[in-house]
């Protein structure tokens, strides 16, 4: 599983340009009184931000040649990772307007006292999209002036908090909840969108199954030729069976290992392929063992 250690804290810049830093504040703009709200009383929140609980940014299409969620992959922090679920909203502060101190973690009162959610850690990220008012208040720095198109990367008990926007305009910056894998919990998919790294050396097992099915097919071929050539007391076509066949044992062996150690990696991560599980517990041998003991042994003229 991903290891994420608490009060963590980093920060990247131009992870947006200043120009993708415009789009995104123009799509804000264009689409912040047609998308779901939450109420005050329901999110805690108003304006562009209350938003956060209903609909989720990364769905937007004219967000969507930005690759964000690629982007996000590719930062340190979770360049191993092969999936995410992101939830994603905007922030508009304008004049005057704040967002109070707070933390992303779960509120366990407002999730049934639930003691899984207690170890349930995930990061944030903050990126500062534009404004005169650039300030950022994290607990472990104090007050972070910003850059436009700077992300900052924390986990969810790091308290952080904007106050009062005292510049001459709004204030707009987009927030990010990272976690590291599928939960069950995470199963309101307009809130949520699942990611997959597509920067990492992961392949879907699925297309691998067809070698290893391709491979015990032609294990059986040669099993077969090996006793129509040993009956046939043709030493020669039984020895080239014979190598034949033991090498693909051997491929195929190394081969269902590499593919049943991603699976397993793939479970951690909360996907199951849809597909029969590799019979790993048979013996890795049995397939020298399956011709009758009429075979004969090239190298020795006798029964094996």
């Amino acid at each position: 599983m991903v290891d994420i250690v608490k009060k963590y804290h980093s920060k990247h810049t131009s992870f947006f340009t200043p120009e993708e830093c415009q789009h995104i504040i123009s799509v804000f703009e264009k689409y912040k009184d047609d998308i779901p709200h939450g109420t005050e009383d329901e999110t805690g929140y108003t304006g562009l931000t209350s938003t956060y609980m209903h609909y989720n940014w990364l769905y937007n299409e004219e967000l969507q040649d930005l690759n964000i969620e690629q982007r996000l992959f590719n930062l340190p922090e979770f360049s191993k990772w092969q999936y995410m679920t992101l939830q994603c909203w905007g922030n508009a502060l304008h004049v005057g307007e704040d967002l109070q101190q707070h933390s992303h973690g779960h509120d366990l009162k407002r999730m049934g006292q639930k003691e899984e959610f207690r170890r349930f850690m995930f990061y944030n990220a903050n990126i500062f999209l534009g404004g005169e008012y650039d300030e950022t208040w994290y607990e472990d720095q104090g007050y972070v002036n910003n850059e436009i198109g700077d992300i900052h990367i924390f986990t969810c008990d790091l308290e952080h908090r904007v106050d009062k926007n005292t510049g001459n305009d709004t204030r707009y910056s987009m927030a990010i909840d990272i976690y590291p894998e599928f939960n069950k919990h995470l199963d309101n998919l307009g809130r949520y969108k699942l990611c997959k790294n597509e920067y990492t050396n992961f392949r879907d097992t699925i297309a691998m199954r067809f070698y290893i099915a391709r491979a015990l097919f032609a294990i059986d071929f040669h099993n077969t030729k090996i006793l129509e050539e040993s009956q046939l007391d043709n030493k020669k076509a039984v020895r080239f069976h014979m190598e034949q066949r033991d090498r693909l044992i051997e491929w195929s062996n190394h081969y269902k290992d590499w593919v049943h150690e991603l699976e397993e990696e793939n479970r951690q991560y909360g996907f199951e392929p849809d597909v029969p599980p590799l019979h790993f517990d048979v013996d890795r041998a049995s397939s020298r063992h399956t011709i009758f003991k009429k075979v004969i042994d090239p190298f020795t003229d006798k029964p094996k």
